[in-house]
């Protein structure tokens, strides 16, 4: 049984399109956004299972040190949790992730989410 549960991430409607200039300005930018109306916002509750070297304590140490990092930067709330779902997505789609690979993705998430920022 495989459990999941919906993004706390804000869908963002294909009108909305027409009123932010930067998707008519950059193509890649449309392209992701084209992609992301395809894609259902869920994930797996057991996102784990699927590596193994990665356990809950390492999970959680890591967003306590995205939370300080995120402080020492004064980022947003919202950008320490789409980091968050950054992760979350990026091991739902993948299988296997090294164990000394955690940290650098944990950053690379939260790099990307302030980007958006």
């Amino acid at each position: 049984m495989v459990l999941t549960k919906d993004s706390s991430l804000a869908i963002v409607n294909k009108s909305d399109s027409d009123d932010i200039p930067c998707y008519q300005s950059h193509p890649l930018w449309s392209n992701m956004m084209i992609k992301t109306f395809d894609k259902t916002y869920k994930y797996h509750l057991n996102v784990l299972d699927s590596h193994p070297p990665i356990t809950t304590k390492m999970r959680s140490v890591l967003f306590d040190w995205l939370i300080e990092v995120s402080e020492v930067y004064q980022l947003h709330r919202e950008t320490y949790h789409l980091s968050i779902a950054y992760v979350d997505q990026y091991l739902c789609n993948t299988s296997s992730l090294l164990k000394n690979k955690f940290q650098l993705l944990g950053i690379t998430s939260l790099f990307v989410a302030a980007k958006i920022e």
